[in-house]
């Protein structure tokens, strides 16, 4: 297992790709399924895609970041992804804002949110746990460190996403747009962290918004929707977007869903919690 050391740390401060804004578009795919925030939810995440119709050569998944913390299986999950980019490369995997608070905290020494503490006491500390041996003993386990553990290949990784993606009719992002901004004139930030600006706009894209990262806890998002009931943890549905985080993860341990377009069909799974 190849570890990150000095010498990686220096070449990725020195590589800003994964801030850059990627478009890529499938002209092979049927249908499009679409989840998000697994937050190491592996068990969660496995099961959902056994529920799911798809041909993964002729369909396309597409998760919209948020693979890791909170959840008890961050390592699993990014080597689940890591081996279904592999098999099937036109299936997307996106960043999101816990990539980007891990990333920041292990990798680029803070340049971001200052920080190491805003990632561990945020998820962090159960995806390091993830990835520390079981085989190791008691001691072991008390003085290993998180550069000891995590393989340079799974930073790599997840420094590679892009933070959305277009097909002809839709644009996927972690988080949401700016009203008034075309994805690629949106602050890197704002792709992964914006959201009652995003969520409470109208305003047009040209194409329905698929975005995860805000979990409508409260029903306040959905409230029209139910016949003026607040009904929380449902799917966000908008004339111009779909939000599809309905907080797998602890603390809420509600369900992980997917959504089939074109057909806007939604399938869940519920949490197991931790």
């Amino acid at each position: 297992m190849a570890l990150w050391t000095e010498h990686h740390i220096i070449v990725y401060l020195n590589d800003i790709s994964h801030y850059r804004l990627k478009v890529n578009r499938c002209i092979i795919c049927n249908m499009i399924f679409a989840i998000s925030d697994v937050h190491g939810c592996y068990d969660e995440l496995m099961a959902l895609y056994k529920q799911l119709p798809i041909n993964p050569k002729k369909d396309q998944l597409i998760i919209l970041g948020d693979h890791i913390d909170r959840g008890p299986k961050s390592k699993q999950v990014v080597n689940q992804l890591i081996k279904w980019k592999a098999k099937y490369p036109h299936w997307q995997f996106l960043y999101g804002n816990h990539e980007d608070l891990m990333l920041d905290a292990l990798v680029y020494g803070g340049r971001i949110y200052n920080s190491f503490d805003l990632w561990y006491q945020q998820g962090g500390r159960e995806t390091f746990f993830s990835y520390v041996p079981k085989s190791l003993t008691r001691y072991e386990k008390s003085i290993v460190q998180i550069k000891d553990v995590i393989p340079v290949e799974h930073l790599e990784f997840l420094m590679t996403l892009p933070r959305y993606y277009e097909t002809e009719d839709y644009i996927f992002v972690h988080g949401g747009l700016k009203p008034g901004l075309k994805p690629e004139e949106n602050d890197p930030q704002d792709l992964i962290w914006v959201r009652d600006e995003f969520i409470d706009s109208d305003y047009d894209w040209g194409k329905k918004v698929i975005f995860g990262h805000s979990a409508d806890g409260r029903g306040n998002y959905n409230w029209k929707r139910f016949g003026m009931k607040y009904i929380p943890f449902e799917p966000i549905i908008r004339d111009n977007k779909i939000g599809i985080d309905t907080a797998c993860c602890y603390p809420s341990s509600k369900k992980l869903t997917c959504l089939q377009l074109p057909d806007e069909k939604f399938y869940f799974e519920k949490s197991r919690g931790l």
